[in-house]
């Protein structure tokens, strides 16, 4: 009965954890002066039945400090990254290879939605010469919102189009294996991968990208993650990372923009 009355107590304060909306303002991304206090109001939102992601849905905020910082100062990346957690996870178990000339800015739990949405914020106001795009397990997953192949494909089109017209150079890395059932509803999400990686390949080839295949360097023949490649059947371990490392780099040698496509 008390925790009836203490849930019900949540569900009906819940409203008023809600951060103020200040509608359209030259700072929508005030700082959060304490970040402890902030994951306590968001939690207690999610058990009063809020949904406290929608008041950043895109993650517009979690870098603006930084772009912010790297626009002040005039530095111009040579590379964005750009995707969702097997990208950000890649600065933990590479901690040296990231800098302010080749930055990360993978969200974790994000599809193409949400990556579509922050591109400009995150990859064309910062002028880079390159974007390296790998972003889809979430798409398959289902977990970013109303999802399809074709919306997929239209995401990623959408995103090659905006780098093109800033004359930004894309990369685009196949998606990594994974045999973890609750990124499809239960399935095995290996054919939905494979389908996914088969679009992009043939893609990139017709619209004269580069593509990186990792999934090749990551997965055993049945599909699924290599033994050590994997710490939970999707996210990849440090081996892993270091074992694509060569692709990506080799990736980012084989993009070299030239005059017409570097930015204004």
């Amino acid at each position: 009965m008390l925790a009836l009355i203490l849930l019900l107590a949540m569900r009906a304060g819940a409203g008023a954890l809600r951060a103020h909306n200040p509608g359209m303002t030259d700072n929508p991304c005030p700082a959060i002066t304490s970040p402890g206090l902030e994951k306590l109001r968001l939690t207690l939102m999610v058990i009063g039945g809020e949904q406290p992601r929608l008041e950043d849905w895109a993650g517009i905020c979690n870098f603006s400090a930084d772009n912010l910082r790297l626009q002040k100062a005039g530095i111009r990346p040579d590379t964005v990254f750009i995707g969702d957690s097997i990208t950000w996870e890649w600065s933990g178990a590479e901690p040296g290879l990231f800098s302010d000339r080749m930055v990360n800015r993978g969200i974790g739990g994000q599809g193409t939605p949400q990556v579509l949405a922050r591109f400009y914020s995150d990859v064309v106001s910062l002028q880079p010469r390159k974007v390296h795009l790998l972003i889809g397990l979430n798409d398959i997953a289902g977990i970013s919102g109303p999802a399809s192949f074709d919306l997929y494909q239209g995401n990623v089109r959408s995103m090659v189009e905006i780098a093109r017209a800033n004359h930004i150079a894309v990369i685009i890395g196949a998606l990594p294996p994974s045999r973890k059932p609750q990124l499809n509803g239960g399935a095995d999400p290996g054919p939905q991968i494979e389908q996914v990686n088969r679009w992009l390949a043939k893609f990139a080839a017709e619209e004269h990208l580069v593509f990186a295949d990792y999934h090749a360097a990551l997965a055993a023949n049945d599909g699924s993650p290599k033994q050590g490649m994997s710490s939970d059947g999707t996210h990849l371990t440090r081996a892993a990372y270091y074992a694509v490392e060569p692709i990506m780099q080799a990736a980012l040698a084989q993009t070299n923009p030239g005059p017409s496509s570097q930015p204004r």
